[in-house]
């Protein structure tokens, strides 16, 4: 009894150690931005380190149960996943630090719009910590340690928590994935991200359905004279990738596309305003200035009252210094400046505050010149300055906002589709391979 106690008190202190390595894990990974690509590279190989902990690590513990072979397949999906992840990463043109980055950005707004998530996640993850807990303990001294029944409810247990994590960090990609915020170079690495998370998450999902007692044989399916039931957890696992994949990243590529139309429709709104003030000179300039301006103003204040990463940018902006912003800021300073002109909400703030300055040079010019005889002259004269620089800007608008509208989306969707057509079959293989290895 003394020994099983020990034994017990060593799965309490590997159970300890793990929560502490992932939680400095977490924080190492928030200020990791700095680092080189080879660094998150070293960060991502410790997180498939940690993620065997429970895997592989506390089965053994708690049933005595290891297999190399389970042990050298589970490695290496975790492996793969991350070297087909680098390669795509590559190919379109990302990084591993521009998708660190971009979950940055994508969290610190969620968190501030929503701070009960925050708390919601943190309970979440009490709660999920203390049922493991707890059920890992009666499983230990219920089972009689060393059994096959305890083999399969440890697995069972681990890969339930497994799914569910991955389930939800994949969750929060896919927000990402839809946001029209994101580039879609981003987005592509983005995507890539969760698939091969998602590819993961499959593999043990079809191990976990079989412990459950849930076989193909289960489903008797037949038409034309075959048999359909071998092929349900494939058209399953393609099915859930389409919905819970697939079209998010569809939508996100669309409203980007829409997004950035209307942006540079509205700055293109703003040049043809302008021009129309100072087009023919007249007495009422500065007042419609002083118009135009207060319009820009109040246009911008909108966007920062509505989105606290565009305020968040604003500051970072205006500090100069990232050593005089606040502890919760200096995070967002890297991902600031990666995302400066390609993230909508910076790129509209940042023109409406260039034009702004724009405008109240035009207006003190305007205001000097109203109070001298030749004013009319002069008017023309200014006019003819401003109304160049507002006419070029007018045409590079209308330009970017040609190409955006005629953007497609059906190439990468085309390659989405591919590349989930052609994992999941594999994947459900894979999980069989996994499977065998397990004692039932």
């Amino acid at each position: 009894m003394l020994a099983k106690i020990l034994w017990y008190a060593f799965f309490l202190l590997a159970f300890v150690g793990y929560l502490v390595l992932a939680g400095l894990n977490q924080q190492r990974w928030a200020h990791s931005l700095t680092d080189s690509n080879r660094s998150i590279f070293s960060a991502q190989q410790f997180n498939i380190g940690l993620s065997l902990v429970p895997l592989i690590v506390f089965p053994w513990i708690l049933t005595g149960f290891f297999d190399s072979s389970f042990l050298l397949l589970t490695l290496l999906a975790a492996e793969v996943g991350a070297l087909l992840a680098y390669l795509l990463f590559f190919l379109v043109q990302a990084t591993p630090k521009a998708i660190s980055m971009q979950s940055v950005l994508s969290t610190y707004g969620v968190v501030r719009r929503r701070p009960w998530l925050l708390l919601g996640f943190y309970g979440l993850g009490l709660l999920f910590v203390l049922g493991y807990l707890g059920y890992a303990s009666y499983i230990f001294f219920s089972f009689g340690g060393r059994t096959l029944d305890a083999v399969r409810e440890v697995f069972t247990m681990n890969l339930v928590l497994f799914v569910v994590g991955t389930f939800l960090h994949i969750c929060l990609i896919i927000g990402q994935i839809a946001s029209p915020n994101v580039d879609d170079p981003t987005r592509h690495a983005l995507f890539f991200t969760a698939l091969f998370s998602a590819l993961t998450t499959g593999v043990f999902l079809t191990v976990l359905v079989s412990l459950t007692g849930i076989s193909p044989e289960a489903f008797a399916l037949h038409a034309f004279g075959f048999d359909l039931g071998p092929f349900v957890p494939t058209v399953g696992l393609l099915s859930a990738y389409l919905l819970i994949m697939v079209l998010p990243y569809l939508f996100g590529l669309e409203r980007r596309r829409r997004r950035e139309a209307d942006t540079y429709r509205k700055m293109r709104e703003w040049a043809v305003r302008t021009i129309a003030v100072v087009e023919i000179p007249g007495q009422s300039d500065p007042d419609q200035l002083a118009q135009l301006r207060d319009a820009a103003t109040e246009e911008a204040d909108s966007l920062l009252a509505s989105d606290p990463v565009a305020q968040a940018g604003l500051q970072i902006e205006l500090a100069g210094d990232p050593a005089y912003l606040p502890v919760e800021l200096q995070t967002l300073v890297e991902p600031y400046r990666a995302f400066r002109e390609t993230d909508l909400r910076f790129l509209y703030l940042n023109f409406l505050r260039s034009f702004l300055d724009k405008v109240n040079e035009m207006s003190e010019e305007y205001v000097r010149a109203s109070a001298q005889a030749n004013w009319m002259d002069t008017y023309s004269r200014l006019a003819t300055v401003y109304g160049g620089h507002f006419r070029d800007e007018r045409q590079q608008f209308e330009k970017r906002l040609e190409e955006a509208q005629k953007r497609k989306v059906a190439a990468p969707l085309a390659r989405a589709l591919l590349a989930g057509a052609t994992s999941v079959p594999a994947v459900v293989k894979y999980g069989g391979l996994l499977l065998d290895l397990i004692p039932q």
